[in-house]
């Protein structure tokens, strides 16, 4: 196990380096994305072995990765809410147009401050992060290491249950969206480690929809925020927000029965080297 965890964390590492080098010169949505992708599985990873490193060099590293990710965030968010205008046009017509103005000065923002964090964030500091962590791995043995992940996604797994009822309120949502994510990168990295589990491909599937349709939740969410921001109750996007709000809601429904299956599932202890 040790060994392939260590190649899915040169993996990461190598393929965040490589688009902090391409973020320069291309800041589309798919990079973007990666990036923060490639930062939520290395934050994963170091979680779920505990890492620890006082050293001020690696607690200056972490700060500028977490400091872009947060700008990386802001992009995103932004290229998102033009996406889903463009969406809501055919609906709505042209009550988007102010609003897209609006997001595109912001993102003219965004990017000024993205390539200040770019130009901090050297990708020696990523390989030397990730020489330390691949370090730490090797010297903690198999069983240590199936241990850890085990109890991480056991625990994962309970604070979600523990937060589902038939009548899930957004905020509650909110804090689901959180624990499946850290929850699915774990399995994740338990597959690709060939760790055994006893969550089987059935539980994976529903996992990876209910996680997907949290994140259109969730940027409906974020995207009526903005609309009622930018608009300041003028009335000019009154029919966009009824319909947005109405998607959304749609959305909360699937989520609230999917989870509800979730809840009903009783995983089974497999044999070992079964995944």
């Amino acid at each position: 196990m040790q060994a392939l965890l260590i190649g899915y964390s040169d993996s990461s590492f190598n393929s965040l380096r490589s688009n902090l080098i391409n973020l320069s010169e291309d800041c589309s949505m798919e990079l973007v994305h990666n990036i923060r992708l490639n930062i939520k599985k290395i934050r994963a990873l170091l979680d779920a072995l505990d890492y620890r490193d006082n050293s001020s060099n690696y607690i200056l590293i972490m700060k500028k990765v977490n400091s872009l990710f947060a700008r990386l965030g802001y992009l995103r968010d932004a290229q998102v809410q033009v996406s889903l205008l463009e969406f809501y046009r055919e609906r709505v017509g042209e009550e988007v147009d102010d609003i897209i103005d609006n997001i595109n000065k912001r993102k003219k923002k965004i990017n000024s401050n993205l390539k200040k964090k770019i130009r901090k964030l050297n990708p020696f500091d990523i390989t030397l992060l990730n020489q330390r962590f691949d370090e730490t791995i090797e010297c903690l043995d198999n069983e240590n290491l199936e241990e850890k992940f085990q109890r991480k996604v056991e625990q994962g797994f309970n604070q979600v249950i523990e937060l589902i009822s038939d009548s899930t309120d957004e905020d509650v949502l909110h804090r689901i969206r959180i624990l499946l994510k850290e929850l699915t990168f774990n399995l994740s990295i338990m597959k690709k480690a060939k760790v055994k589990t006893k969550y089987n491909s059935t539980f994976s599937v529903l996992l990876n929809s209910i996680h997907k349709k949290l994140g259109n939740w969730h940027d409906l969410f974020v995207f009526l925020s903005l609309i009622n921001e930018i608009d300041d109750c003028c009335g000019r996007a009154i029919n966009l927000l009824q319909i947005v709000e109405s998607d959304k809601g749609l959305i909360h429904q699937e989520i609230v029965e999917d989870l509800k299956k979730l809840r009903g599932i009783k995983p089974k202890k497999t044999k070992r080297g079964d995944i």
